[in-house]
C-alpha cells in the first residue's frame, strides 16, 4: 500500500501545501514527518451535514 501513502519532510510539506492537500483530496494519505513524530493527513468528503445537525440528533443510549 505504499503507493497510496506519500511521505513528506515537514519543511517540504510546508513549502508545497497545495500539493499535499490536493493529493489527500485524491485519496492518497499524506504522511508528514516531523522531528517529534508523524502527521497523517486524509481527506473526507463533506456529506452535506454540519456538525451541529449531527450532534443535535444524539447518539445511542447504553441505558
Amino acid at each position: 500500500m505504499s503507493d497510496t501513502i506519500r511521505e513528506w519532510l515537514r519543511a517540504d510539506a510546508e513549502q508545497r501545501i497545495v500539493d499535499v492537500l490536493d493529493d489527500a483530496k485524491r485519496g492518497r494519505v499524506q504522511r508528514i514527518v516531523d522531528r517529534e513524530g508523524v502527521f497523517e493527513l486524509t481527506f473526507r468528503a463533506d456529506n452535506g451535514q454540519n456538525a451541529a445537525d449531527i450532534l443535535s440528533r444524539g447518539g445511542p443510549s447504553d441505558d
